[in-house]
């Protein structure tokens, strides 16, 4: 029997790697590679860049070694979830397995150099990019929502089912459908293969509600990002005892400002039979997303307030 296909983030690489002895480094990799395929993601060799040309004190020298050296030594890395469905979509491709980066992508992280002007500009570019795309969530949130403001629902699945609603309607609206697929896609899409925008209006067009079930991996990034859209303006009810309201995911500007890497993960995820993560957001959403029916992995969740030795040993699932 094939290992199910576990996706890691940085919180919880980071943390392994925080380790001082190696030797507890190499115990915890043979243990999580006994279970699982590891699967490396673009967004996690994305933050490991972003660490690399901007050093901070939360990500010292020795741990940044030591996290690329895991990239190195795991070879099942996937391209980016847009990339897949871009194959799947527009180009008409199976996506099984799970394609993998460009050549040049993975031999581009091997070779970098912290002052390589190319990567120092992207880092900065992205890093503006996303906290510009913060700031106007933000904005677009105290719009509809005071800031103390939640919409409420019983459980994850009637959020859910707001989330299908809202995909069917935009579904069925021609104007609607296509700002929703060039918000979600069509940026990436177009950015990366500039040549092809005929075949892109192609597949957008005929992407529809008699269609959109075929196109799992692209299913999988639009319900994705329609999750972390509007998770931030929603709460589910108190579960037992409890009378507070959980929190899905942060709308403040600083609680939201990894989200968008985050939702690269959980698309990652989604394609994917696991997810391991020390992020107590994520692993919401995607409880959520299995809770609800439209995903049957299972979210793994390593609590930063616990033992690592110990759930690493005795909590992987």
């Amino acid at each position: 029997m094939s290992k199910p296909a576990a996706v890691i983030d940085k919180s919880l690489l980071q943390a392994i790697c925080e380790q001082d002895a190696a030797e507890k480094r190499s115990a915890y990799y043979k243990i999580l590679s006994k279970h699982y395929q590891v699967v490396v993601t673009l967004v996690l060799v994305e933050e490991i860049w972003v660490n690399v040309a901007k050093p901070n004190e939360k990500t010292p020298p020795t741990v940044l070694a030591n996290m690329r050296d895991f990239l190195r030594l795991h070879d099942s890395w996937i391209a980016d979830p847009l990339e897949i469905a871009f194959a799947e979509l527009v180009k008409g491709e199976s996506v099984k397995p799970l394609p993998r980066p460009a050549n040049n992508l993975e031999h581009s992280f091997s070779i970098l150099r912290p002052d390589d002007p190319a990567l120092v500009s992207w880092v900065t570019e992205r890093s503006r990019q996303t906290e510009s795309i913060i700031r106007q969530r933000v904005k677009e949130y105290a719009d509809i929502l005071p800031t103390d403001k939640f919409a409420s629902f019983k459980n994850g699945r009637e959020f859910f089912e707001l989330i299908r609603v809202k995909f069917v309607e935009m579904l069925g609206n021609s104007s609607r459908k296509r700002k929703m697929l060039e918000g979600v896609l069509g940026l990436t899409f177009r950015a990366n293969h500039p040549g092809l925008s005929k075949e892109i209006d192609k597949a957008f067009e005929s992407y529809s509600l008699e269609t959109f079930e075929k196109y799992q991996a692209t299913l999988n990034c639009i319900i994705g990002a329609m999750f972390y859209r509007y998770a931030p303006l929603c709460k589910i009810a108190p579960i037992g005892d409890s009378n507070e309201a959980i929190k899905i995911l942060s709308r403040r500007f600083r609680g939201q400002f990894n989200n968008l890497a985050d939702e690269r993960y959980v698309q990652s995820a989604l394609l994917c039979d696991r997810l391991l993560t020390r992020d107590k957001g994520m692993h919401n959403v995607m409880t959520l997303l299995k809770d609800c029916g439209f995903w049957d992995g299972v979210s793994v969740f390593i609590d930063p307030k616990k033992d690592l030795e110990i759930q690493i040993s005795g909590s992987i699932i």
